[in-house]
């Protein structure tokens, strides 16, 4: 893409912003991505509307469920970091959150109404004539499209579905098609199919996306890097191998590249090429942060606390990193004398604090579980631990540091947290797949005392779903 598309891309993003914080949701995706067949074949007509409309499908991360929460929610669920207040909190730590909650409700919802505009995106623009779109244009929007469709899938994924086991049969009610054509009552489809149809709207993405630009916009390099990311989560057969292939096709060819120092991402952020995916705020929206007490800024600026936890199982307290991770501050919108933990890797005084899905330095880690877990010798693993170690000023790690199975591993968990803690939901997923080194079974039991059962999991499907939907089978009991 062109310096003048890159710039035009941008500019719409902040209108579509600008709008959105001067109505409700509702009514800006009506407009945006109608509902009726008709409405909807005369909103997309061309390029320019179908510019537009895939803004809309982007204008749904700026959604709590994919801001704040999406950085939380998991991070307190693992047992690594508490957060100080509130029901649904505990709900999380307990690891047992109601059908029918809000949280749990909004999360469903607003998965759907994106994975919805997305699949408007997806059928109109594909009906569209080639000769209305700029060279290869009308491609690009239907895999940016297909990104975000599996982005929200994926999503769903990780809180209803049972991820664990591809050959679960509660997997995710996957939808592709506009929901003004399709019928609501529909079966979940099976964990293997599920992941199936994510990695089918990946590859599209792969093949047929835009190179990357901006960490606003999906691209190429962005599909591969989460297809990577969830061939680790799925962790079938040669998953482990091909992530770790995929992470190398990102560090490569994806168009990032790795900041000089650790702190360099987080002084840069979004304009840092480290960064894969994130979300765009509006200066309209960040500035009004300190009175939401749900904006990161809020949430990561005292709510959600750090447990000793942390320091045990990742020894972030001795690492370089630390410092820039965590400070001990006054922030006045919380306490003006008593100091508060700040996230600082996340925490903005301006309040434009930044979201990161994904950025490079996770491919390294990627990679280097990937190849430990198919096989590979202890030089080439931490080798690609210590691209991180030594940007980050920690003493490089050798061989002899990881002379067992058992080291090897806690290193590469340990730098998994040490890098990347509070900024996606990776804690969770490394709990998850790690080995607790007492007890054989997962580390998550390690740092939540409440986990007991595979089911605890996943979150229940919500009850407006079952009442709704009557092929919707629900999630077992616990």
């Amino acid at each position: 893409m062109e310096t003048g598309m890159k710039y035009s891309f941008i500019k719409i993003v902040i209108t579509i912003w600008a709008a959105y914080v001067c109505c409700s949701c509702d009514s800006l995706f009506e407009n945006e991505l109608p509902k009726h067949d008709l409405t909807a074949e005369n909103a997309i007509v061309d390029e320019a509307s179908s510019e537009t409309a895939l803004l809309g499908v982007y204008s749904f991360l700026g959604e709590r469920v994919f801001d704040s929460y999406y950085i939380a929610d998991n991070a307190v669920r693992s047992g690594l970091v508490t957060w100080t207040t509130g029901t649904y909190a505990e709900a999380l730590t307990l690891l047992r959150l109601a059908a029918d909650g809000l949280e749990v409700r909004d999360k469903w919802s607003y998965a759907y109404q994106m994975i919805n505009a997305a699949n408007n995106v997806i059928y109109y623009v594909d009906k569209l004539s080639d000769s209305k779109f700029w060279g290869n244009r009308k491609k690009e929007i239907i895999a940016e499209a297909r990104f975000m469709r599996a982005f929200g899938h994926m999503f769903l994924m990780k809180y209803f579905a049972y991820f664990w086991d591809v050959n679960s049969p509660y997997g995710v009610l996957i939808r592709t098609e506009p929901a003004s054509l399709a019928v609501n009552a529909k079966a979940r489809m099976t964990m293997r199919d599920s992941y199936n149809q994510i990695i089918e709207d990946l590859d599209y993405a792969i093949e047929n996306g835009p190179d990357y630009t901006n960490c606003f916009q999906a691209s190429k390099g962005a599909a591969m890097a989460f297809k990577a990311n969830l061939l680790m989560i799925r962790g079938e057969g040669d998953d482990y191998a091909n992530a770790a292939k995929l992470a190398q096709d990102v560090i490569d060819h994806g168009g990032f590249q790795m900041e000089e120092t650790f702190t360099d991402v987080f002084t840069k952020d979004y304009s840092s090429k480290e960064v894969i995916f994130s979300r765009f705020l509006s200066s309209t929206v960040y500035k009004q942060a300190d009175n939401k007490s749900e904006s990161v800024k809020r949430m990561f600026g005292g709510t959600i606390g750090y447990t000793a936890y942390i320091y045990m199982g990742s020894g972030l307290n001795k690492d370089k990193r630390f410092s820039q991770t965590l400070q001990n501050i006054i922030y006045e919108a919380v306490s003006e004398d008593r100091k508060q933990w700040v996230w600082s890797k996340i925490w903005r005084e301006d309040g434009n604090c930044p979201v990161f899905y994904m950025r490079l330095a996770q491919m390294y880690l990627i990679k280097a579980e990937g190849l430990a877990r198919s096989g590979a010798s202890v030089k080439d693993v931490i080798e690609e631990l210590n691209v991180l170690r030594r940007r980050s000023g920690n003493t490089a790690l050798t061989e002899a540091d990881c002379d067992t199975e058992d080291k090897l591993m806690t290193a590469i968990y340990k730098e998994i947290l040490c890098e990347v803690c509070c900024e996606n939901d990776s804690e969770w997923f490394t709990v998850i797949r790690f080995k607790s080194t007492k007890s054989g079974g997962r580390k998550l039991a390690d740092f939540n005392i409440n986990y007991q059962d595979d089911g605890m999991l996943a979150f229940p499907i919500p009850m407006g779903e079952l009442q709704n939907n009557p092929d919707m089978e629900d999630n077992p009991e616990i």
